[in-house]
Parts: C-alpha cells; structure tokens; sequence
C-alpha cells in the first residue's frame, strides 16, 4: 500500500525498476518486485477507481510477490514526468524510490 499526501488522477502511474544513468539494466529488474495485477482487481492498466487506486484518489493498493530474505527496490515516478499526477493541478510526482528487505525466514504463511 502507497499512501499519497493529496488525490492523484486514476489515468496514470508509474510504479517500474529504479534505473541507472544509462537506463536499464540487469541489476535493477532482479530487485524490483513482481506486480500481481489480477490480485489487484485489474487485468490491465489503467486502474479503476477502486481497483488499486481507492475512491480518495490517495492510496494505491499493489499486489507483490515476496521473498523471504530479499532486497528490493522500486521507484514511483520518473524524471521525465510519467505517472502519478495530482488531480488538482496535473503535476506529475517526482521520482521517489522505495528500498526495502524482507526478513529471512520461510516461503509459507501460516493460517
């Protein structure tokens, strides 16, 4: 879950692997999550009000698949202004890359 301080519009995102200077590389797509669209309620993009992005416009709601012990990252936003904009005005967000780990331990969840 991705909680914005202010409603962003539903026609529009950017949720994608941090790259470096010169683009993609190999790095990057190991350590970005993968994005389980059908738990999201979406086959596709862009979201449905409801459907990732909630009624407010201010919480993305994203299915990941995890590993135990794993380092990711990901990044909302990019420097060329695709993605996330703010329903008032359209000002895109600026880039803000998320890094996490996740603890070590087993694959399984336990009822």
């Amino acid at each position: 879950m991705i909680q914005f301080d202010r409603p962003v519009r539903d026609d529009g995102w950017s949720v994608l692997p941090v790259f470096g200077p010169n683009g993609p590389t190999l790095e990057p797509q190991q350590t970005m999550p993968k994005i389980l669209w059908r738990e999201m309620g979406a086959d596709r993009v862009p979201f449905e009000v409801g459907k990732g992005l909630d009624s407010t416009g201010t919480t993305i709601h994203l299915g990941v698949a995890l590993e135990p012990g794993h380092e990711y990252e990901l990044q909302f936003g990019t420097p060329h202004g695709y993605g996330f904009r703010n329903v008032a005005d359209g000002v895109p967000l600026a880039p803000y890359v998320l890094r996490f780990k996740t603890r070590a331990g087993s694959a399984s969840l336990k009822p």
